[in-house]
């Protein structure tokens, strides 16, 4: 992969030849421009949220990423009763969300696993969100590959409508980072 030198802030990250699984990086909302780790407490400190983080690596292929969410968000006691058939209801932004049919749970915290599935691609793209107002900053996840690599992209609640864009941003910035003209 690469990258402008400064995305990467840690000097290990800097050095030739230097291989890894993963690699985050921390963007701003629109312009996709590098936001560093002085800048983003900077940002915290005055309650301004405009950036997203993503996360590069290959750990657990995507159609078992939705089960993993799900079935870690209800207590362990319930996780026994657990099927592993997954309805689908239509959810906000384009989104499907995932529960279970006929089966009365109890979760350790209020979220919501929503998924991205079409019938020629299959399983795209994995969202879990706390619900809102279970926690003090209400967040999301959001899992889908992009240029041959998982992606882990972590954003605030209240910027999921932009899903989508993050993903395309996301994925259009690794597809020139690792792409043989780059």
């Amino acid at each position: 992969m690469r990258v402008p030198k400064q995305y990467f802030e840690d000097f290990w990250d800097r050095k030739s030849g230097y291989e890894t699984t993963s690699q985050l990086f921390r963007v701003e909302i629109g312009s996709f421009a590098l936001v560093s780790r002085p800048e983003t407490s900077k940002r915290n400190r005055v309650g301004v949220h405009n950036w997203f983080t993503f996360n590069t690596t290959d750990v657990v292929p995507l159609d078992e990423v939705a089960a993993i969410h799900l079935k870690l968000s209800i207590l362990i006691k319930d996780r026994k009763r657990i099927s592993g058939v997954f309805t689908r209801l239509p959810g906000p932004h384009g989104l499907y969300e995932l529960g279970f049919s006929g089966v009365q749970l109890q979760f350790r915290r209020p979220e919501n696993v929503y998924i991205v599935e079409t019938p020629s691609k299959g399983l795209t793209s994995v969202l879990e969100c706390d619900a809102p107002e279970s926690v003090l900053n209400p967040g999301c996840q959001l899992n889908f590959r992009a240029s041959g690599m998982d992606v882990t992209l972590n954003f605030q609640r209240s910027d999921l409508p932009n899903w989508r864009k993050f993903q395309a941003d996301t994925t259009r910035f690794l597809n020139c980072a690792t792409s043989s003209g780059a």
